[in-house]
C-alpha cells in the first residue's frame, strides 16, 4: 500500500511526464532568458564541475555544457526521465 506522500509523488511525475514533449516548447518567453539569468549568476568556467538538480530539458543543462566542457564535467537529473 502507498503512502499519501508517494502518490503525490507518482502525480507529480505522472504530470511532468505527460507534458515533457512540448514543456519549454509552448511559447512561454521566460525559458531562455530564466536560464541565461541563472548560467551568467554562477560564472561557471571552463574545467569546472556542475550539477543541475531538476533539469527538465534541458535549458540551464545546454549553457552550464557550454561553460564548463570540454575540460569540465556535467552531471543533471530530472525527477521525470521523459524531461
Amino acid at each position: 500500500m502507498s503512502t499519501p506522500a508517494q502518490d503525490s509523488t507518482a502525480r507529480v511525475r505522472a504530470t511532468f511526464e505527460a507534458i515533457a514533449d512540448d514543456y519549454d516548447q509552448s511559447g512561454v518567453p521566460f525559458f531562455a532568458p530564466t536560464a541565461q539569468g541563472l548560467v551568467d549568476a554562477l560564472a561557471p568556467a571552463p574545467g569546472e564541475r556542475a550539477l543541475d538538480i531538476g533539469c527538465g530539458r534541458g535549458a540551464v543543462t545546454s549553457l552550464l555544457a557550454r561553460a564548463v566542457l570540454p575540460s569540465g564535467s556535467l552531471a543533471a537529473v530530472d525527477f521525470s526521465p521523459a524531461m
